[in-house]
This record gives C-alpha cells, structure tokens and sequence, in this order.
C-alpha cells in the first residue's frame, strides 16, 4: 500500500480549542489498492484521533471515481477513532483490489481531534 500523503500547506484550521481541519494530497501507488479501502492512521499523518474526512478536490484521472471515509471503529457515543480507511467506488462499488489507481490524485480534508 503505497498511498503517497503530502500535508497541504497552511491548510490547518481551528474549529475549537480541540479539534480542527487539516488538508493532504494522497496520490495511490501502481496497482495497489488494499480490499477495504486505503488505512489513514491519525498519528502517521501527525494528528490524533480523526472524526472523519471529506474528498474536497482531484485531478481529471480522479473523477472517474468517488471517494468515500468509513472510521475502523463507530462507537455509539459520538467520539473520534485512531483510523479510518479511504474507500475508492466507481459505479457505486467499490474497485477491486490491485486496482491501478496510480494516475488519479485527490486533496482530502482530514477532522481530528488534538494532535
């Protein structure tokens, strides 16, 4: 799993003493798309727990595809989780594995908790 994670620069933003918004490019490997979607791990981008994230821009190879954040965990208390995964669809499915989609480059928005 070679998913390529660049921070945006000055892309943090403050939504209250805790939390905020932080943008990064990901850019997929060749053929490398995991069964289950790409793992965000909210330390390895240098945050801490994540809430969620959202697709908020891509390249033209990107738009074939839709872009999905499903959390590793959901608790019933609204709280945030260690990780998340990115979970690449086209036609309203998810690609399959080894999928090749090393052409399609995305900027997401990442909420987190803390760092």
């Amino acid at each position: 799993m070679a998913l390529t994670i660049t921070p945006v620069p000055d892309s943090e933003v403050a939504l209250g003493p805790s939390r905020f918004n932080k943008q990064f490019q990901v850019q997929p490997g060749l053929s490398d798309y995991p069964s289950g979607g790409y793992p965000l791990v909210g330390s390895a981008l240098g945050l801490g727990n994540l809430w969620g994230a959202e697709r908020e821009n891509g390249n033209i190879a990107s738009a074939a595809y839709g872009v999905t954040f499903v959390l590793s965990t959901y608790p019933t208390i609204p709280a945030p989780c260690p990780a998340m995964f990115m979970v690449v669809t086209s036609s309203g499915s998810q690609v399959a594995g080894n999928t090749n989609l090393q052409s399609c480059t995305w900027i997401i928005e990442v909420d987190a908790a803390g760092e």
